[in-house]
C-alpha cells in the first residue's frame, strides 16, 4: 500500500492472473487469500516485458484491457549491444556488488577486456553480462585486482568472446562440452564433477 510493485516479464503472466491483476488495478482493492475482507490499496505498478505486448494482444495471449491499463507511460530500453558504451559502467557496478558476496577485491576491468566485451552481442542483455562477470570473478585468484582477457578466456564463454558472437546453441554446446570434459577429468565421478 502506497508503494511500488515491479512485475518483471509480465508477458509470461497466465490469462487467469491477468484478469485478477486487471481487477485489482481497476477497483484499487484486494482480498487476502483466505479472507473475505476487502482492503483498499494505492499502488504504482511498473512492469517489464521482453516481448512486444501489442503483438501478444493481437495473438490473444495478453489482455488488451490490461495492456492499456498498464501502458500509461512506456519506456523502451535499448538492448545492451545497442549501448555498448555502458558495458564498463554496468560491469563495475556488478563487480562492486559481487565483491561483497564473493569476498573479493576486484577493482574493475582492463581496457582490453572492456574492448572485447563491447564487441559481444549480449543476447541475454545485462543478465548475461552479470553472469559472465560473476563467473570471471569466481575463476580469478584473490590476488587479481582487475579482470582481464585471461580470466575471460578461462571462463566457459571463451569461444563466444573470441568470435564476438553469442547464440543459445553455442552456449548450450559449450555447457555440454564443459560437463563432458569435467566428467572425463574425474573419471566419471559425478559428485566430484559437480563439485568442480
Amino acid at each position: 500500500h502506497n508503494g511500488t510493485i515491479f512485475l518483471d516479464e509480465i508477458n509470461e503472466m497466465p490469462m487467469s492472473m491477468q484478469t485478477k491483476l486487471l481487477r485489482v488495478l481497476q477497483e484499487k482493492e484486494i482480498v487476502k487469500i483466505g479472507d473475505d475482507r476487502v482492503i483498499p490499496i494505492n499502488v504504482r505498478i511498473i512492469s517489464a516485458s521482453n516481448e512486444n505486448l501489442i503483438q501478444l494482444v493481437k495473438k490473444g495471449k495478453f489482455r488488451e484491457d490490461l495492456y492499456y491499463r498498464l501502458c500509461v507511460l512506456q519506456l523502451k530500453i535499448p538492448t545492451l549491444r545497442q549501448r555498448a558504451d555502458d558495458i564498463k559502467d554496468i560491469s563495475e557496478c556488478i563487480i562492486k556488488k559481487k565483491n561483497t558476496e564473493l569476498n573479493k577485491l576486484i577493482k574493475g576491468l582492463t581496457p582490453e577486456l572492456v574492448n572485447r566485451l563491447e564487441k559481444m552481442e549480449w543476447n541475454g542483455n545485462v543478465r548475461e553480462l552479470s553472469n559472465l562477470i560473476e563467473r570471471m570473478m569466481v575463476l580469478c585468484e584473490n590476488n587479481y585486482y582487475y579482470l582481464d582477457e585471461d580470466i575471460l578466456d578461462e571462463s566457459l564463454f571463451e569461444d563466444i568472446a573470441a568470435e564476438g558472437k553469442s547464440n543459445k546453441n553455442s552456449i548450450r554446446d559449450m555447457e555440454i562440452q564443459a560437463i563432458y570434459d569435467t566428467l572425463q577429468k574425474t573419471g566419471g565421478n559425478k559428485k566430484e564433477a559437480a563439485r568442480l
